[in-house]
């Protein structure tokens, strides 16, 4: 809780190049919340791998302010890929949002 989150994913192949496609994340209170709209807005930076494979490098940022806009505790999360007119759920799972020890 209020610390940056950054995340970074290497899927080892070329997921979608980025002009063509829209990676989002959403983080929710459970699974049967009745709103689809994320409680953070996070960014996301595609790249190249250490092996040199385009578009496998997923980077995904939420700044200090976004972090601290949210309570502490487990919720639910998905990360999709909209590419070519297919939306496809990468990974889901439980976002766990820890108290932190210093404001």
């Amino acid at each position: 809780k209020g610390d940056s989150f950054e995340l970074t994913i290497d899927f080892g192949i070329g997921m979608a190049n980025p002009s063509n496609a829209v990676w989002s994340m959403h983080v929710l209170e459970s699974d049967e919340s009745t709103s689809s709209t994320s409680l953070i807005d996070f960014g996301f930076t595609v790249g190249t791998n250490d092996d040199g494979v385009d578009y496998a490098l997923l980077t995904i940022t939420a700044d200090f302010n976004e972090m601290q806009a949210i309570d502490s505790g487990t919720y639910v999360y998905d990360l999709e890929l909209l590419a070519n007119q297919k939306k496809v759920t990468h990974l889901y799972g439980l976002f766990i949002v820890n108290e932190d020890v210093t404001a």
